[in-house]
């Protein structure tokens, strides 16, 4: 188990797990202490006598490495290693398998969210009481510390805040459209993404 925990975080070409891993290819070595590909940190240190690894390929995409020790001296047979790639490739399938199902998991989870905002919101008939309340559930949605939300009214913009505490006053009653990323969103009617609001001259 010991052995298992150093191999965490190899680097692809970086001991016998980093080596399998950037070369794709399966690897026996029955003198860990001795191999070229032993780690600097564990040289001196390594309890493991013989070391199989084989990557965990799925359509050609690199999920990870099968990693198996003996510590009692026992050499892996070329049989045992036919097994053990046999068992690699099972294994891949099974994480991506796992993995697809959790993504369809979430992508549920995701819309059933939509479609109870969309019940929640669609009672309202007042356009100011409506705008708060769609801003209030974009912030609970993407768990935002604030969220805007406007409708185009000629020339400009019509806005109600909200925040996770609850329907701010407006601080924005019409906004223009000019050479700005509200009117840019309006004409590519398209989701944009800002990662820095502080350097980008675009931001209201």
């Amino acid at each position: 188990q010991r052995e298992l925990e150093h191999h965490a975080g190899r680097a692809l070409g970086e001991g016998i797990v980093g080596t399998v891993a950037q070369r794709r290819q399966g690897m026996i070595t029955d003198v860990y202490r001795e191999s070229p590909y032993i780690h600097p940190a564990l040289a001196g240190h390594a309890q493991a006598t013989a070391i199989i690894a084989e990557p965990m390929l799925y359509r050609d995409r690199l999920i990870g490495v099968l990693l198996g020790i003996n510590w009692e001296g026992r050499p892996f047979t070329a049989a045992a290693r036919d097994m053990f790639t046999f068992f690699a490739a099972a294994a891949a399938i099974a994480i991506e398998n796992a993995r697809l199902f959790e993504e369809s998991r979430q992508r549920q989870e995701r819309l059933g969210s939509i479609l109870e905002i969309n019940k929640r919101i669609i009672t309202s008939t007042n356009l100011e009481q409506l705008l708060g309340r769609i801003a209030e559930e974009a912030c609970r949605l993407v768990r935002a510390d604030r969220a805007r939300v406007g409708i185009r009214q000629g020339d400009h913009v019509i806005f109600e805040v909200a925040s996770h505490y609850g329907v701010m006053p407006a601080r924005f009653a019409a906004v223009p459209l000019g050479d700005n990323l509200l009117a840019k969103i309006f004409q590519e009617a398209q989701a944009i993404v800002v990662t820095d609001v502080q350097t980008d001259l675009r931001i209201l």
